[in-house]
């Protein structure tokens, strides 16, 4: 390989990636009995060097991994008028798709509650919707 390019730079990211899901196993298997969720981030590259940056939370003894977008939920829901405790909880949406909250968007101004459904696609919703489903609908699933 002479020079970094897309094809390159992906065949690189799903090496990574793969070395991280290891390193984390390791860790959790272990003595050090840690729980990480390791994901690599975005890549930026030139023709002869990349650089990347790795994202690391804990994962709480229930599983559950203690991301930034999770805590920035729990600490801004309540200024917005969402109750903190929505967090992983789950309602259907007017065209009948169950979603899951799972996070804040710091950076989104119209759209910040972030959102998953069964398969594990994300989206993102007004605070507005995400409100009135969890409230005046009382669909929670």
């Amino acid at each position: 390989m002479d020079t970094f390019d897309k094809s390159n730079i992906n065949l690189i990211r799903d090496a990574i990636q793969t070395a991280l899901d290891n390193v984390a196993k390791d860790l959790r298997d272990g003595n050090a009995n840690i729980s990480l969720d390791l994901k690599l981030g975005n890549i930026s590259y030139s023709d002869t060097n990349f650089k990347a940056t790795l994202n690391c939370a804990v994962v709480d003894e229930n599983g559950v991994v203690q991301n930034k977008e999770r805590a920035a939920y729990i600490a801004s829901a309540s200024i917005h008028g969402l109750d903190p405790a929505w967090i992983d909880q789950t309602f259907m949406d007017y065209k009948g798709k169950v979603l899951k909250i799972t996070g804040w968007n710091t950076r989104a101004r119209k759209c910040p509650v972030l959102l998953e459904d069964k398969e594990g696609n994300t989206y993102k919703g007004p605070v507005a919707m995400v409100r009135d489903h969890m409230t005046h609908r009382s669909i929670s699933v």
